[in-house]
């Protein structure tokens, strides 16, 4: 075959390098190339069965957008775009995209933007080093779809909730859990060493008591803890609201109350 350089394209036409006779939309042997030259769209295309129709005969390899699939079986490695955000994105669902890669020095992240959760449905997930973070209130628990079987073994949730003093509520939402929670023990240490008396008891939101009255005596000193005495047979559901509230407590303390997720 010939040499040529080509110094211009008339746009809306193509350019072939073919063996074949030229036409207006060329039939031509496998492996030929053709450059399209559509303002917006200028791509290379090759011919991959011998025909003359776009799309079928001849496939698009390269172009500002690609269009149709992209065959990746022989490839060893795929290197993205570094210090770029997005180096590349896959899937579009309206302004965001459904996974997104970004290189920026500093700020390398996979960033999923589904509406369904994301699923491994083998092999399961291994963080060699870091750490995973979850926003508050979205941890599952054990397996959130499914309640806790008789005799099964499950981890305890405790909670933490730093009251503020007076008699005012402090609401926590808990995680997702198919069978909520059962409240198995509260307890409150002590913050404010030669303070007044102070009170505080876990309850519902409905304000129906869960334990005894927590209370810290006067003038004990800081880390003393004081455990409820009683409590009552308490199932929240899953993200249900649990409440600390200060019954008489002009100081502020710390209460854990542990829970099972059922």
């Amino acid at each position: 075959m010939a040499s040529y350089f080509v110094t211009s394209i008339v746009e809306g036409q193509w350019f072939y390098v073919t063996d074949a006779t030229p036409a207006a939309v060329i039939s031509a042997p496998r492996g030929s190339l053709a450059i399209r030259t559509d303002a917006g769209n200028e791509s290379i295309w090759i011919n991959v069965t011998a025909g003359a129709n776009p799309g079928t005969d001849w496939e698009r390899i390269l172009s500002p957008n690609i269009n149709g699939d992209l065959d990746l079986t022989g490839v060893d490695q795929i290197t993205l775009l570094d210090n770029a955000s997005p180096a590349l994105d896959i899937g579009s669902t309206g302004l965001l995209n459904l996974l997104r890669f970004i290189t920026t020095n500093g700020a390398e992240a996979v960033q999923y933007n589904g509406v369904n959760p994301f699923r491994i449905n083998t092999g399961g997930l291994n963080v060699v080093a870091g750490t995973v973070a979850f926003p508050n209130n979205t941890v599952d628990i054990a397996t959130a779809a499914i309640a806790a079987l008789a005799g099964s073994v499950t981890s305890a949730l405790t909670l933490r909730v730093t009251h503020p003093g007076g008699a005012v509520p402090v609401d926590t939402v808990l995680p997702i859990r198919a069978g909520g929670f059962r409240v198995l023990d509260a307890m409150v240490v002590a913050t404010n060493a030669g303070g007044a008396a102070a009170s505080v008891q876990v309850q519902t939101v409905a304000a129906a008591a869960v334990s005894s009255l927590l209370t810290i005596d006067a003038g004990v000193v800081n880390g003393s803890v004081v455990r409820t005495t009683s409590l009552l047979n308490t199932v929240f559901a899953s993200g249900a609201t649990i409440r600390v509230q200060g019954i008489n407590a002009p100081a502020a303390s710390n209460v854990f109350i542990t829970l099972a997720p059922l």
